[in-house]
């Protein structure tokens, strides 16, 4: 097992933990105290740990696929880069150990909540030993929930790895900047929270009444049940709404996504915030989790890996959409009652609304997941995703127009077909993201097509009279004949040179553009 020689039937202590380290086993377990593994660029001084430079190895010797630290600092930083580029699975030591760090913040914050339930005369000293004694699974759950998400959030990023780089070149150097991290000390970006939370402590957001529901939450069912009453009054109460909701946005959209749309949009990180929870709540990502979620063991990882990340694409593009289109600070509740019901009647009627290469695309996207694993439900409900995005300016169009919304869905959807916005869509989609520039040259062409489509959807809704979709299409062609044949004569060019580029893709987003223009000239 050691991959000794035959004739080895004795070594000296130092050797044989320096074979146990280097054993060809699926987890390799560091339950000790001190630095075993170091990089080969490193010498043994750079461990910081005499007490152990007989024993270490070098990270390239090791043939475990997975290690684990019940310790501290068992691998120098540079050692778990070195393993993790050779193919092996590692964590930093805080993501393994942080179960001890969060049961002691449960463990604090409910005897917090206790004490004054003791002091108040209506808990006995002993029955608040045994009240704790009571809740210690669920406080277990609770945590090892956490490092679920957290590990679920490590995978994630590391399979968009290459496209992200220049994300996370950005962002390590605004950390340095803001002094969150030591380029020097740390090796590697250190925290991932610590500049949002902070700032969304500062905010009023922490005191919305929506996110009251995440105060209980935090505490087991027990004290739900008896003490709900007072958690409003924990004198931490700010600091645990902020700590669970900034933990569940970062695990669920990423290390960088408040970041990345403080960059592109300018907003706060409590706007940023509120935004997601909106969008988290309209199309039930709670629900669509815990579905991917009950995929453990029965697909491979990457599938629901790539779940996730379709998951977190819809909750980041309709986030966007509320800054760009919501005037911040907005009520949480009251955009979530607003969108709420048109979003589900959208949803629930993909694909009957789908035509053309929206739905050749859902089929696809569809099949694609079913052949991997994927239930058909979850698949169907994943493939909409896509479509289901263009929900939110579909029930704003439907308030605006005074229109039903599967009415406005149904003229928004076949829009999308006959003048081809699909396809250009798609292929802005499929433009690089290779750095900043041009993802931001990507992001503004997509938001612009959307923009179009929603606006030409709304004016189709204004200007013609009951009918199908087909009948009011053809009444606002003819209404507006001459814009239309010249934005087809530039589309069609572009089709035929099947070159696209930021460039012939700006035209053809601006040939949509002037279809909106030239509908409101007037008659």
């Amino acid at each position: 097992m050691l991959g000794l020689g035959e004739g080895v039937t004795a070594l000296p202590p130092d050797q044989l933990i320096s074979a146990v380290l280097r054993a060809p086993v699926d987890l390799l377990w560091n339950g000790g105290i001190g630095t075993y593994v170091k990089a080969t660029t490193q010498v043994q001084a750079d461990a910081g740990d005499r007490s152990n430079d007989a024993v270490r190895v070098d990270a390239s010797e090791l043939r475990a696929r997975v290690v684990g630290e019940g310790g501290n600092l068992g691998l120098t930083e540079e050692a778990r880069v070195e393993y993790a580029l050779g193919g092996g699975l590692v964590n930093t030591d805080f993501i393994d150990n942080s179960a001890g760090v969060d049961t002691s913040d449960h463990e604090v914050n409910i005897k917090i909540l206790l004490d004054g339930v003791v002091r108040d005369g209506e808990l006995s000293p002993a029955d608040r030993g045994r009240l704790l004694m009571e809740m210690t699974g669920e406080v277990g759950d609770l945590v090892l929930k956490h490092n679920y998400e957290q590990n679920r959030a490590l995978a994630a990023s590391r399979a968009q790895a290459a496209q992200m780089l220049h994300v996370h070149a950005r962002y390590i150097r605004k950390l340095e900047r803001d002094g969150r991290v030591d380029r020097r000390l740390d090796v590697l970006p250190g925290d991932k929270e610590i500049a949002a939370a902070q700032e969304m402590l500062a905010s009023g957001l922490p005191d919305d009444p929506y996110l009251r529901r995440v105060l209980t939450s935090y505490f087991p069912v027990p004290l739900r049940e008896r003490y709900a009453g007072r958690m409003g009054a924990h004198r931490l109460h700010r600091e645990i709404i902020t700590t669970e909701v900034i933990n569940d946005m970062v695990d669920r959209s990423g290390t960088t996504f408040a970041f990345r749309l403080n960059e592109e949009t300018g907003a706060s990180v409590p706007d940023i915030t509120a935004a997601w929870l909106v969008a988290r709540h309209v199309f039930d990502m709670a629900g669509f989790w815990a579905q991917v979620e009950a995929l453990d063991g029965q697909v491979d990882t990457s599938v629901q890996i790539l779940l996730w990340l379709e998951g977190r694409k819809l909750t980041e593009r309709a986030a966007r959409w509320l800054l760009d289109n919501r005037r911040p600070p907005f009520d949480i509740q009251a955009t979530i009652d607003f969108l709420a019901d048109g979003v589900l009647a959208v949803g629930s009627g993909l694909p009957k609304l789908l035509t053309g290469s929206d739905l050749t695309g859902f089929d696809e996207r569809r099949d694609a997941f079913t052949s991997r694993g994927v239930p058909l439900g979850l698949a169907e409900r994943t493939a909409a995703m896509v479509p289901a995005y263009s929900a939110f300016d579909i029930v704003d169009i439907a308030a605006r127009t005074r229109r039903p919304v599967e009415e406005t869905a149904e003229v928004y959807f076949d829009l999308a077909d006959r003048l081809q916005i699909t396809r250009l869509r798609d292929r802005i989609t499929a433009l690089p993201r290779d750095d900043r520039w041009n993802t931001m040259a990507r992001a503004a062409l997509r938001e612009d097509l959307y923009s179009a489509h929603a606006a030409l959807a709304a004016d189709v809704l204004e200007v013609t009279g009951p009918g199908s979709p087909d009948q009011r299409l053809a009444a606002w062609v003819q209404r507006n004949d001459p814009a239309v044949r010249r934005a087809g004569q530039t589309l069609t060019e572009i089709w035929q040179t099947d070159r696209f580029t930021v460039a012939t893709l700006s035209v053809a987003v601006r040939a949509v553009r002037t279809l909106v223009a030239a509908s409101a000239l007037p008659g």
